[in-house]
């Protein structure tokens, strides 16, 4: 009985399925990013809306800070500004967002990756908080 044991392991393991590939030949997703700059109060802490939201970060701006050496843009989003009172999307919002992805990239210097977040505000906290009790 004490060799039974150690026999069933070691013929398992000769019944197990060969790994496809070995740990170093797995290939590993990267996101490099070296040089970004953060693109501040445009869809968060911003009361900008319509034509004045929409002028204040464009096309020629991405062209730009490409051209500068930067490989990513950092762009923070807030729940106020994506969507309304009623949790359904701003169009106009998402609009932008998705605009600025196609801008990034199309540009003729180097595409940019595109990084971005939403942290949670105190409507957030306060909406989960609720949502508990």
């Amino acid at each position: 009985m004490k060799y039974f044991i150690p026999f069933l392991l070691i013929l398992l393991a000769g019944c197990a399925k060969p790994a496809d590939k070995v740990p170093s030949q797995i290939e590993v997703a990267t996101f490099d990013i070296h040089r970004g700059t953060n693109i501040s109060h445009w869809l968060s802490q911003s009361n900008r809306r319509g034509a004045e939201r929409e002028a204040y970060f464009t096309e020629s701006d991405v062209a730009f800070l490409s051209a500068q050496g930067f490989d990513h843009l950092r762009i923070p989003i807030d729940e106020m500004q994506m969507w309304n009172e009623a949790g359904e999307k701003e169009p106009e919002a998402f609009a932008l967002l998705h605009n600025s992805l196609k801008c990034a990239r199309a540009t003729t210097s180097r595409p940019l990756s595109i990084c971005t977040f939403s942290a949670p505000t105190i409507l957030m906290k306060a909406k989960t908080a609720l949502d508990a009790t």
